[in-house]
């Protein structure tokens, strides 16, 4: 149906509608005829029915039982099929059957009073008296004449004439009115068709109708015309594009050549800026140590001279001395402020946080700097409730710039009061400290320079009373590192206020240890039955509870400490066979601990690997770490770190002594493709603990390590037996004189310069010595 045009569909339709029509009016006509000749039989039967009561009426008053009645009569009734004439109680006295006829006659019903139809198209009828009286029974049935059936036969012919001719007339006319509803419509179909396989929008629908279709061929017209206007401004658009793209091109290029030379004078001032910072932390922490040192045996030493000054009652070389102390300490308090800035500046400072006793820090703080308000002939008052409470801060930071603003307060206060107020703030959740001094006061533009590293209010300040201004620097950075704040109030002869807001309980958003993104998990090593004991020692209870989970579902058996003393007394107790350290702990740090376990025979040998933040890395290597790594350490990272410190040494293997992660991948990628077996060390200390496991078929040594460095461990393996046996490659980027070269020829099979040996050079040099190399163990 869908395959045909939409004019054949419409006269289909036209045409079943008309015969659908033409069904029903005959089948209405049959029934109707139907029911006519139904009336005309029943009528036809009455009559008979009197007629024939009427006559048979006196014969059988006669003589009931008479059997002599003449039914044959009834014949020249061609409906009349049969007839038959009972006794009252049923006994047949005459009977009529219609010749061809094939009629039974039924027996009557008892006590039959009064003319009854059966279903058979008879009536039966009582013949009675004029009394009344019940003489007989009649029976009589009519049926369709021959002359009935051909008249029903002729009116199915008439019916199926006239069905042919209407349904041709349709069909005619359908198809002919078709046509003028179509055409309008196959002709849009073919146009849209053009229009969609062409694009040419300049075609138009011309034919022309009324109504709903008359209003679609002008709505597509107008659609058409508009699509062709818009194309006609795209492609005028299109070519103003073009013309703009050759000039932006253009553009682009005299603008890339302009980035190119501003990014590498950008990268040129970044390099001098890093070497500049790298330059600057490196003379601090030189000179932080350099300076220290010497300030630290004068104060040592001017306090063991003031005392025998004392003693001696030499009252002016005490005094004297009291200078001397008092320069160098004001001395060391300086450097101390300078590589504090410093270590904020680089994102390198920590905080230390533990719980305390507010009321009783700030009393220490007071007695502290009780002596030094007092020279100037200050007050000193406090202001703080004895149920302020605890906070959880860092104690040492708090208390240093409790100091540094009394400190300052004194400079610029002379005999007048310092205040400090301590309150907690209604939210129960904010811990307010203000120093309130009625010394010189401020300007607001001496405000707006405060806060600033080696600045104050303004020159006649500092030439008066003197400092470095980083004293409030400082104590304001290490606030926002506890999430709040200082701010100072001031007015010019009058006094200042600066006050310092801090959370109750400050968390200190440390590094995400472990990212768990990762669904790759190595497993251990070990057979389940045989899980390796692992100890995780990290103050944060939610790192120790995440490691826990991953390294159980790797197949170990974990075992945590919150703390670096209850770490030690864990490890001796059980020996555990991988130890994870995090540094950064509040009472014995992480390089105490590892420094602790490396003195006790039974654990030195026990890999240990750190989990650092940026830096430590040579200091960890220096005391023996089995392996550094950086947060966040990936999840898949750490459990194969620990696989590999474990995994039982396979025959043969290669030593990789290399402290650069860079350089230990690309020989172990190397080692990996060529199918030998490896295990890496990231310096002397720990090639010492893998060496003590089996030796290896030959070590490819650094020279330039943390910790134990190369030169120190070929000293090691020339005084054992077994391991001065073992062939030595040196790979290094020294700078090797001619002393180094004697020393290391007879104790190497061949030195490689990093940077100036292929693939091929490394390979051909380890080789040889594998594949002549068996596996030996100690």
């Amino acid at each position: 149906m869908k395959s045909l045009s939409f004019r054949w569909q419409l006269t289909l339709f036209i045409l079943m509608i008309c015969g659908v029509t033409l069904s029903l009016a005959m089948v209405g006509l049959y029934l109707y005829q139907r029911q006519q000749f139904s009336v005309e039989i029943q009528s036809r039967l009455e009559k008979t029915q009197l007629l024939m009561v009427g006559n048979l009426a006196p014969l059988l008053e006669q003589n009931p039982e008479a059997t002599d009645l003449q039914l044959g009569a009834l014949g020249v009734d061609s409906q009349i099929a049969a007839a038959a004439v009972f006794t009252p109680d049923g006994k047949l006295l005459a009977r009529y059957v219609r010749f061809g006829a094939h009629e039974v006659v039924p027996p009557p019903s008892k006590n039959l009073t009064k003319t009854a139809f059966d279903i058979h198209r008879g009536v039966w009828t009582p013949i009675t008296s004029g009394t009344n009286r019940t003489l007989g029974l009649l029976y009589l049935k009519a049926e369709e004449s021959e002359a009935d059936k051909q008249r029903f036969t002729d009116l199915l012919k008439l019916a199926g004439i006239i069905f042919a001719s209407a349904a041709f007339l349709a069909i005619s006319v359908a198809f002919r009115l078709g046509g003028r509803f179509t055409a309008p419509i196959t002709e849009l179909a073919q146009v849209a068709s053009s229009v969609q396989r062409t694009h040419d929008y300049g075609q138009r629908v011309e034919s022309t109708a009324s109504g709903e279709i008359g209003e679609l061929i002008e709505s597509f017209n107008a659609m058409l015309e508009t699509i062709e206007t818009k194309t006609s401004e795209l492609e005028q658009a299109r070519q103003t594009a073009e013309g703009a793209k050759d000039q932006l091109e253009e553009a682009n290029r005299t603008l890339e050549a302009r980035v190119e030379d501003r990014t590498k004078l950008l990268a040129k001032a970044v390099k001098d800026a890093e070497e500049a910072s790298k330059a600057k932390s490196s003379f601090l922490a030189k000179m932080s140590h350099e300076l220290r040192t010497p300030l630290n045996a004068i104060i040592g030493y001017s306090e063991i001279l003031r005392e025998d000054a004392v003693d001696d009652g030499d009252a002016r070389t005490a005094d004297d001395l009291d200078k001397v102390l008092n320069a160098a300490r004001h001395l060391l308090g300086l450097i101390n402020d300078v590589l504090d800035i410093s270590k904020i500046e680089a994102g390198k400072m920590e905080l230390y946080l533990e719980t305390f006793d507010v009321a009783k820090t700030v009393t220490e703080v007071i007695a502290t700097a009780a002596p030094l308000i007092a020279k100037k002939g200050n007050t000193l008052a406090l202001d703080c409730p004895a149920t302020i409470g605890a906070m959880h801060a860092d104690v040492t930071k708090l208390r240093q710039m409790l100091l540094n603003l009394l400190s300052n307060a004194s400079k610029f206060t002379e005999k007048g009061t310092i205040t400090l107020k301590v309150s907690r703030l209604a939210d129960g959740e904010t811990i307010e400290l203000a120093v309130i001094d009625t010394g010189i006061g401020m300007t607001p533009e001496q405000l707006t320079r405060l806060f600033q590293a080696f600045s104050q209010a303004d020159a006649s300040t500092t030439s008066k009373y003197g400092g470095t201004g980083l004293g409030l620097a400082i104590s304001k950075q290490f606030a926002q590192m506890m999430h709040g704040d200082i701010t100072v109030t001031s007015t010019a002869g009058a006094g200042s206020t600066f006050t310092i807001r801090l959370p109750v309980t400050v968390e200190t958003k440390k590094p995400k240890i472990v990212n768990t993104s990762t669904q790759r998990l190595t497993r251990s090593p070990f057979p389940s039955e045989k899980r390796p004991k692992i100890l995780v020692i990290d103050d944060d209870k939610d790192i120790r509870v995440l490691i826990t989970e991953i390294l159980d579902q790797s197949g170990y058996e974990v075992f945590t400490a919150g703390s670096g003393q209850q770490g030690l007394e864990l490890a001796a107790q059980m020996v555990p066979n991988l130890i994870i350290l995090d540094l950064m702990m509040p009472g014995m740090d992480g390089w105490t601990v590892l420094t602790k376990l490396q003195h006790k025979p039974t654990l030195a040998d026990v890999p240990v690997i750190i989990l650092s933040g940026a830096s430590g890395l040579e200091m960890a290597m220096s005391l023996g770490a089995a392996a550094v790594l950086f947060k966040p350490v990936d999840a898949y990272q750490l459990t194969a770190e620990i696989a590999t410190q474990l995994a039982p040494l396979p025959p043969s293997y290669v030593l990789l002594v290399e402290d650069d992660a860079d350089s230990r991948t690309l020989i172990t990628r190397l080692l990996d493709t060529e199918g030998w077996n490896s295990r890496s060390a990231i310096n002397g200390n720990a090639a010492l603990r893998i060496l003590k496991q089996a030796s290896p078929a030959m070590i490819i040594l650094d020279l330039k390590m943390a910790g134990m460095n190369g030169f120190e461990l070929l000293e090691v393996l020339g005084k054992d037996a077994n391991w001065s046996k073992i062939p030595v490659i040196i790979v290094t980027s020294m700078d090797l004189t001619a002393d180094m070269r004697d020393y290391l020829t007879p104790r190497t099979v061949g030195i490689l310069y990093k940077g100036r040996f292929s693939r091929e050079d490394l390979l051909g040099a380890i080789r040889p010595v594998v594949q002549n190399a068996s596996p030996s163990s100690t």
